[in-house]
């Protein structure tokens, strides 16, 4: 007889089931529970009571489980046709580090100095060179085609008949928002008034969605919406909500003529609202403001549908409408509604699930939520966005954007001054302690979360030698954040143009037909050239700590891989994995900063005495609280697993950083 598996179905809403350590129900309960999604063996099977251990998931390693309460399973069984695959990370064996670092970096400041200067513009020069002897270098046949049609709406915009250039970004003051927004004023491509709200959209109706799309050219003019049959608000509050960035809505239209090239359902995307309207209703002035004047985050996603949409080498949602307003920074985007497969119940219920064809999509967690899907969807799919930004980094190494105005491509929003990187960095004592002070604050808040006000939610991380050096690590990174960043620069060939937050819900999935996972990309705001550390952090913070503890390297190495295929550039690994520690640490404050900034703004210190749970609606339901409550859970999930095969002394990523230091400071850092 086989090894009979079963997947934990409920909990979802208290962060999975109770587990206790005898067969009786009263015996004692263990303070971790197991969570939503794990995939147990069982052991031992009394009745309704099931004695398991753990094979993917996290919670306790083994213990006794009810498998249904008051009529409602628990937990499923899996049949052994349907059995999910052990999740097994690719052997990277020979990928260990082989050379002390002060080798490695050694041997590069060497071949900088034979390319005889450090300035980016030389070694974009050699990046861009297409190496066609690569092994495995593929080229893409439909690009030319493709890229015909992006140049069509260049030219379209440089004439400026149907679409003209975006002018310069502008900022303003959140009063100034306030009194702004509220106006109906004509967009900067298409001339024509941007809704300033859904509920203007919706009485704007099919006259205005006509002449929008009429004038996009993507609704062709001998054909026009006749009828809007469904305009359905999108839940912006609560655990359902759907993004932190804007109100959403899907309209569902009928065409005078059918045809098969156009979506009768869209998706339309707006900034939050000015006009006194409740946050369910689309309106947050705070959000309004940190999204649309902090950077160009809105002018740059409504160009990247149209300009770059047809030549990235991944799909995306297809291109209906995008304008803004700069005068007042309204916007609006109208795109395909994506259609998603569908989970059964609370989780994926493997004794239910259905097969996917090849190329249908398959269904997405929410957000911070991949315990909802099935195990292997868990980690493919961020194998699949590895390719993915590999690629996207490759062809801008190629070239193969340079077409498109640099605006679009974010070439403003690059990182620092990337051409003239002076190294080691020297920095006055004075200064440098004032940032090892600035770090007591850190660590404090990081201490507050866990060993106060969150230590029931966060109670699997209580180990006093855990926290310790989890503090420890916070407060070593603080002074020394700029500096890491501008090692960074250092590296041009691990510079490129790729999606800012490329976390799990901002992309779509499908199997091939190889049964090899693909994506598709949405969400294109902040799209800029950047540190290959930074990019890749934030494509893995929805990662469970699980999935991102046995897959850290396997993921490292498809990057470096695909991107070696696509443009002939190799990556050391060695060094690939050094910047992600070092972005890690860096990582570290960016979590800590935010306990302040988000988790407490949204969930005030007082109300956390009665939490029990990270599912409870005060966090889970509050947008960027929820955001950060799960993004810290994950990396305190992997940072602890590591931690333990790491002989419970040091983090894993604050060895790398001891070591980084070290060496720096002997060659002068400051």
């Amino acid at each position: 007889m086989g090894v009979q598996l079963w997947e934990v179905v409920g909990g979802a809403d208290k962060g999975g089931i109770l587990v206790r350590e005898g067969e009786g129900t009263s015996s004692a309960k263990v303070e971790e529970r197991l969570a939503t999604g794990s995939i147990v063996e069982e052991v031992k099977l009394a009745g309704e009571r099931l004695n398991y251990k753990i094979k993917t998931g996290s919670g306790p390693q083994t213990g006794w489980v009810s498998i249904k309460i008051t009529g409602k399973d628990l937990l499923v069984r899996v049949p052994e046709t349907a059995a999910p695959a052990e999740i097994e990370a690719p052997d990277v064996s020979d990928r260990k580090p082989s050379r002390p670092y002060s080798e490695f970096i050694e041997e590069y400041q060497k071949r900088l100095e034979d390319t005889s200067s450090w300035m980016w513009e030389n070694w974009l020069a050699i990046c861009q060179q297409p190496l066609p002897e690569v092994p495995g270098h593929r080229e893409d046949p439909s690009f030319e085609a493709r890229k015909v049609e992006a140049l069509k709406n260049l030219e379209m915009q440089k004439a400026g008949a149907d679409m003209k250039p975006l002018p310069p970004y502008k900022k303003f003051r959140m009063d100034e928002v306030k009194k702004l927004a509220i106006k109906t004023i004509p967009g900067e491509m298409y001339g024509l008034p941007v809704p300033p709200t859904l509920a203007d959209l919706q009485k704007a109706g099919v006259k205005w969605l006509n002449d929008a799309l009429h004038k996009a050219g993507t609704l062709p003019s001998d054909n026009s919406i006749t009828k809007l049959l469904e305009f359905k608000r999108l839940p912006m509050t609560g655990k359902d909500a759907k993004g932190g960035s804007g109100p959403k809505a899907f309209l569902k239209v009928k065409y005078a003529k059918e045809d098969p090239e156009l979506h009768t359902d869209l998706f339309v995307k707006m900034p939050w609202s000015v006009s006194g309207e409740s946050k369910e209703m689309g309106g947050d002035d705070l959000w309004r403001w940190k999204i649309s004047c902090f950077q160009d985050n809105d002018g740059q996603e409504v160009t990247v549908y149209r300009m770059l949409g047809p030549i990235f080498p991944f799909k995306i949602p297809k291109y209906y409408f995008a304008d803004i307003c700069r005068e007042n920074t309204n916007y609006i985007l109208i795109t395909e509604k994506l259609q998603f497969g569908k989970k059964v119940g609370q989780s994926w219920a493997m004794s239910e699930s259905k097969d996917f064809a090849p190329y249908e999509a398959l269904p997405l967690a929410e957000k911070y939520w991949d315990f909802q899907l099935e195990p292997r969807i868990r980690y493919e799919m961020y194998y699949s966005i590895m390719r993915a930004q590999a690629r996207m980094a490759a062809w801008d190494k190629m070239g193969y954007f340079n077409h498109i105005p640099a605006e679009t491509r974010g070439y403003h929003m690059r990182p620092g001054n990337w051409t003239d990187v002076q190294w080691p960095p020297k920095m006055e004592s004075k200064k440098r302690q004032r940032l090892t002070n600035q770090a007591k604050r850190l660590g404090d808040l990081w201490m507050e979360l866990l060993k106060d006000k969150g230590k029931k939610a966060y109670a699997k991380f209580q180990n006093p030698k855990f926290l310790e050096a989890l503090e420890a690590a916070a407060l070593a990174v603080v002074p020394y954040q700029n500096d890491i960043n501008q090692y960074f620069m250092l590296f041009p060939e691990m510079i490129g143009m790729m999606h800012s937050n490329l976390q799990s819900d901002n992309a779509y999935y499908w199997w091939n037909d190889n049964d090899q996972m693909d994506c598709g990309i949405i969400d294109w705001g902040g799209l800029s050239p950047g540190c290959l550390s930074h990019r890749l952090t934030g494509s893995i913070t929805s990662a469970t700590g699980e999935v991102l503890d046995e897959h850290e390297d396997g993921l490292l190495q498809c990057w470096i891989d695909e991107y070696y295929k696509e443009c002939g550039i190799k990556v050391d690994f060695d060094e690939m994995k050094r910047h992600w520690n070092l972005g890690y640490m860096n990582y570290l404050y960016s979590m800590g900063m935010n306990i302040e900034q988000e988790v407490f703004r949204e969930c005030p210190r007082e109300e956390w005495a009665t939490l029990t749970d990270l599912f409870d609606e005060r966090t889970a339901g509050m947008w960027n609280c929820r955001c950060y409550v799960f993004m810290i859970y994950n990396a305190l999930t992997y940072l602890m697993r590591r931690w333990k095969r790491n002989g419970e002394k040091r983090l894993h990523i604050h060895d790398t950083f001891i070591e980084w230091k070290a060496y720096w400071e002997s060659k002068g850092m400051q």
